[in-house]
């Protein structure tokens, strides 16, 4: 009986950490692409589009 409770709260704990994960996602993509972005602006202000696009550092 202990064992089927102890299974049930992990269980209960891994579902709590999918709800966690599919809240948190979008908020990872979201700074992902803000970071990515950035990125691009400081390359951009840095060398400039034309080396950015062409390949070459």
């Amino acid at each position: 009986m202990k064992q089927l409770i102890g299974i049930y709260h992990d269980l209960k704990m891994i579902k709590f950490m999918l709800r966690l994960i599919t809240w948190l996602s979008p908020v990872f993509i979201f700074f992902t692409v803000m970071t990515a972005m950035l990125y691009v602006i400081l390359v951009d202000v840095k060398y400039g589009f034309e080396p950015y696009f062409m390949g070459k550092n």
